[in-house]
């Protein structure tokens, strides 16, 4: 209220002009009301923005702790058994091992889509192994052997859907 303001509305009070008082007063009572509304929605926008950051960093520490298990895990998929099997199998297996834990220890934190990626890639990786597992018994079937040579270019097209999975997590905090 500016002091012109004030000063009609003390001039009003003394001629008992009730008509401005009470227009000053809603006015008074609006701008009062406007404040604490305005308030109440900066306090609400800005508590949704810290919850906000804050998850976001807490998924980005996931994923940065998630993607080089999957990396090695990439990786121990493809080594060849025929120079040491046991070594080779035992790594495969930890670096499954790594993966699972990973997940596990941060299932709340995950967001759904990701996980459901990751499980794709792992079961395909998995599929992967248990052809050449089979090789080393047996000849594989027409049918295996497709699946076989095609399993390279599917696990490296899931670990891409993992990394888009993940990135398109990343863009929803924007």
């Amino acid at each position: 209220m500016t002091p012109e303001q004030t000063t009609e509305l003390l001039k009003a009070l003394n001629q008992h002009n009730w008509f401005p008082v009470v227009c000053g007063i809603i006015w008074l009572l609006g701008t009062i009301l406007q404040f604490l509304i305005v308030s109440k929605f900066k306090s609400a926008i800005e508590n949704k923005q810290h919850f906000t950051r804050s998850r976001f960093a807490g998924e980005m520490e996931v994923y940065q702790k998630v993607w080089p298990k999957l990396m090695d895990f990439f990786q121990a998929t493809y080594l060849r058994e025929d120079i040491d099997q046991t070594s080779t199998q035992n790594r495969y297996v930890e670096a499954k091992d790594a993966v699972i834990r990973v997940i596990r220890e941060n299932l709340p934190f995950f967001a759904k889509e990701v996980r459901q990626e990751i499980l794709a890639f792992q079961l395909l990786c998995d599929q992967h192994r248990s052809y050449e597992s089979f090789m080393r018994r047996r000849d594989l079937t027409p049918e295996e052997s497709k699946n076989y040579a095609a399993s390279h270019s599917k696990i490296k097209s899931q670990l891409d859907k993992v990394e888009e999975a993940i990135r398109n997590r990343l863009s929803k905090f924007d």
